[in-house]
């Protein structure tokens, strides 16, 4: 009972309280920029604005609905994008070989 919780002496026998300990984990991603002169640093710094601006604005309004930050096809896709085309070319290195490799040639001897 709420009220009898509250009583000087007695409200020990009428609450209850639990202790527990809840782990979190925090993801830290980091993206490497390379920054030549001032004008890349300040372009990196109003995009990581505008993103932040982007996500507050969609968070008050949508609040509901999941965000998904903008992809920005300007910028290289990383190491899988540069392994998958090494990849690529030498599937197309191996099917020119096997283009320029000479082939059995029948010969029509009676």
């Amino acid at each position: 009972m709420p009220i009898l919780g509250d009583l000087p002496l007695l409200g020990a026998f009428f609450r209850s309280s639990t202790d527990q300990n809840e782990k979190s984990n925090l993801v830290l991603v980091l993206t490497p920029h390379i920054m030549r002169d001032d004008a890349d640093t300040r372009r990196i710094f109003q995009d990581k604005m505008n993103e932040r601006q982007e996500m507050i604005d969609h968070a008050v309004v949508f609040s509901g609905r999941p965000w998904t930050p903008p992809i920005d096809f300007s910028r290289a896709r990383g190491l899988v994008h540069v392994m998958r085309r090494a990849s690529h070319k030498v599937d197309e290195e191996k099917k020119l070989e096997e283009l320029r490799a000479p082939r059995d040639v029948k010969d029509h001897v009676p």
